[in-house]
C-alpha cells in the first residue's frame, strides 16, 4: 500500500500518537501540579491557626458566646429597671389618687367655710374660726 511497509505505517502512527499523547501528558501533569498546588494553598488558608478560616470561625464562636452572655445581662437589666419603674409608677399613681383625695377634701372644707353664716353674737372672724377649729379636730 502506496509503498509503506506495514512497520513504517505502524512506526508514523506510534510517532503521531508520541507527538499528541506526549504534551497532552505533560500539560496534564502540569495542570495537576497545579491543582495539588492549589488544594494545599486553600487547605492552608483552612488551617492556617491565626488567619485560617477554622481560626476565625473559633474566635466568632467565642465572641458570639461572650455578645449571648452581654445581651443577657443587659436584658435581666432592663428587667430589673422595668420592674422599679413599675413600682415608682404604681407608688406615683397612689400618691396622686391621695394627694387629690386630700384636694377634694380641703375644696369641701374651704366650701363649706365660705358657706356658712355666723351664729347669732359671731362676726365672719369668729365664724371662720369656730369651722376651721371644727374642721381640724
Amino acid at each position: 500500500m502506496f509503498g509503506f511497509s506495514r512497520f513504517e505505517i505502524v512506526g508514523a502512527v506510534a510517532a503521531l500518537v508520541a507527538l499528541v499523547a506526549v504534551p497532552w501528558a505533560l500539560m496534564a501533569e502540569g495542570r495537576s501540579r497545579m491543582l495539588r498546588e492549589d488544594v494545599a494553598q486553600l487547605q492552608r488558608r483552612i488551617d492556617d491557626p491565626v488567619t485560617g478560616y477554622v481560626a476565625q470561625l473559633e474566635r466568632c464562636a467565642g465572641s458570639r458566646r461572650l455578645l449571648e452572655g452581654e445581651v443577657a445581662h443587659q436584658n435581666e437589666a432592663i428587667a430589673a429597671w422595668r420592674a422599679e419603674s413599675d413600682r415608682l409608677r404604681a407608688e406615683g399613681a397612689a400618691a396622686l389618687a391621695r394627694a387629690q383625695a386630700t384636694v377634694r377634701a380641703a375644696e369641701r372644707d374651704a366650701g363649706r367655710i365660705l358657706a356658712a353664716q355666723p351664729r347669732p353674737g359671731e362676726d365672719r372672724c369668729a365664724a371662720a374660726d369656730r369651722l376651721i377649729l371644727e374642721t381640724v379636730r
